[in-house]
């Protein structure tokens, strides 16, 4: 059964931070330094569980002017079950339920296909780079909630 769950930067987020781990230093080679942040004390974190296992995880952060959603990750084997869909749309409803407008991300290349069935529009056409990847800003306007937990 696949469940998710809101935790705050000030909850036991030891779960998020194992996944990010996997999916960024381990397959991506990106140094665990660079994977945590102050913005994680500040940030809705959003852990995805299936039979009872972690398995994806998403911070959502206000910085003052609009939310932006980041560290989205899904572990390899659980990739193509829209466990993403589910994980960016807890995201989502949460963030205009909070009374965003618009929620950014910045997405990988290969991510893009990804946001744009979910609604997302490129916002910036110059790429810029996070935590050493290629990445394209992309915009969701307020939307009524579409997520069935």
């Amino acid at each position: 059964m696949l469940k998710g769950e809101y935790l705050f930067g000030t909850d036991d987020i030891q779960k998020c931070f194992t996944i990010r781990d996997k999916v960024f230093r381990q397959e991506l080679n990106i140094n665990h330094k660079d994977l945590f942040d102050p913005i994680d004390k500040e940030s809705i974190h959003v852990l995805i569980t299936f039979q009872n296992k972690p398995v994806a995880t998403g911070r959502l952060f206000y910085n003052g002017t609009f939310y932006k959603m980041g560290r989205i990750a899904v572990l390899k084997e659980y990739r193509k079950n829209k466990i993403g869909e589910f994980l960016v749309t807890m995201m989502l409803d949460k963030a205009f339920s909070m009374g965003a407008k618009f929620v950014v991300v910045n997405a990988q290349e290969s991510a893009i296909g990804f946001y744009k069935k979910l609604g997302f529009v490129i916002n910036k056409e110059n790429p810029v780079f996070e935590l050493g990847l290629l990445h394209y800003e992309m915009m969701l306007e307020a939307r009524e909630s579409k997520c069935k937990q």
